[in-house]
């Protein structure tokens, strides 16, 4: 696999069973990443044999201070067209290409400790496994296909984007994004998109930084309803969770964009003390418990339902497109085109209704 992205999430190996699916320290993702292409090519690494398709890895605490050691949710959008080769004459196995951890290295706490928390949830989905998108999305770094200015010192300049992507049961995609840049921009994107036949919301977070001081974040459960409501039940524990968590964060008005798609509990934070990002971290992992109370008793929505949560989800998509402030940042760090298709393709690719759905509507139509 020599010649590949640097820092590539998606791409060494085939596959991680859920249990891996947590965050490690470096001194053992070497091993981790040897086990894990022992387990999905069934072929030996190190001269240890592997008769378990799952890898069981104890989780470690780091202390304070040292998050940086951590490789984050172990490189987990896999792919099996990337699954180490093996020599059918030696069992021997190619050496493991693994990431490059300077993206991660350049990040601040926050921005850790928030994706190992999403990462440590989703691990708990059932039916969890990588989903595929084209590789020019998986690992973005602008500077190595010179494709940017490297003397921009602009903070969007020499953008690096690295992406881990899932899909689960009930989750169409599961999707985390990291990007840096060299002046020292950070930006951290969540979102979970429902299988459109469940009428769940669309979990939303982002949070973005400047060297080491995060100067903004937003995490919100967005309604798939019409009217924007959430189910009784979620809203009122959403709204206890705001009043424990954000009392005292500053908060700040939805752009016009966000009102069409956020919920009244959405938070929006302009941090200004270590304490406010605190308080918001809590509040967003705390949202996403809630939205997994809800998903594990959901049911599968009747057909008038799946229509109207379609339509939900393109308008979540449609509006998230007008940000223009994300536009902005992908056109300067990657060009006009690939921002155009990242957008509309990764990010806020709008779901169309279901196969069997579709026909039908097709066949009522022509009657």
């Amino acid at each position: 696999q020599r010649g590949a992205p640097a820092w590539t999430l998606a791409g060494n190996l085939q596959r991680l069973s859920q249990p891996i699916l947590k965050s490690i320290t470096m001194a053992a993702r070497t091993r981790v990443l040897q086990m894990a292409a022992v387990s999905t090519c069934s072929n030996r690494v190190g001269g240890e044999s592997a008769s378990s398709s799952r890898c069981m890895l104890s989780r470690e605490r780091l202390r304070p201070g040292k998050h940086r050691a951590r490789l984050i949710g172990t490189a987990c959008s896999l792919r099996a067209s990337s699954c180490a080769r093996v020599s059918s004459q030696d069992s021997e196995m190619d050496t493991v290409p693994l990431p490059r951890i300077e993206l991660l290295e350049s990040m601040s706490q926050p921005f850790a400790l928030f994706s190992e928390d999403v990462l440590d949830i989703w691990a708990e989905l059932p039916g969890l496994k990588p989903l595929d998108v084209p590789e020019e999305f998986v690992s973005c770094d602008p500077s190595q296909d010179g494709n940017t200015d490297t003397t921009d010192d602009s903070p969007m300049a020499a953008l690096r984007i690295e992406n881990m992507f899932f899909e689960a049961d009930k989750y169409r995609k599961l999707h985390l994004e990291l990007g840096f840049s060299k002046a020292g921009l950070q930006v951290l994107h969540i979102v979970m998109y429902p299988r459109v036949e469940y009428a769940l919301p669309i979990y939303s977070a982002d949070m973005v930084g400047f060297k080491d001081r995060v100067t903004f974040c937003i995490a919100d459960l967005c309604p798939v309803s019409q009217d924007l409501s959430l189910p009784a039940e979620m809203d009122s524990k959403l709204g206890e969770l705001a009043t424990i968590t954000l009392q005292d964060a500053p908060r700040r008005e939805a752009p016009d964009w966000g009102r069409e798609i956020f919920s009244s509990r959405c938070a929006i934070i302009a941090p200004d003390t270590p304490e406010a990002v605190q308080s918001f971290l809590k509040f967003a992992s705390g949202a996403l418990r809630v939205l997994r109370t809800e998903e594990e008793r959901v049911e599968q929505s009747d057909e008038e339902g799946i229509i109207a949560t379609v339509g939900a989800h393109q308008r979540y998509c449609f509006h998230q497109l007008r940000n223009d402030k994300t536009r902005v940042i992908l056109e300067k760090g990657m060009g006009t085109e690939w921002a155009e298709r990242y957008m509309t393709e990764i990010l806020f690719d709008a779901p169309d209704y279901p196969e069997t759905l579709k026909a039908k509507m097709t066949n009522n139509d022509t009657k």
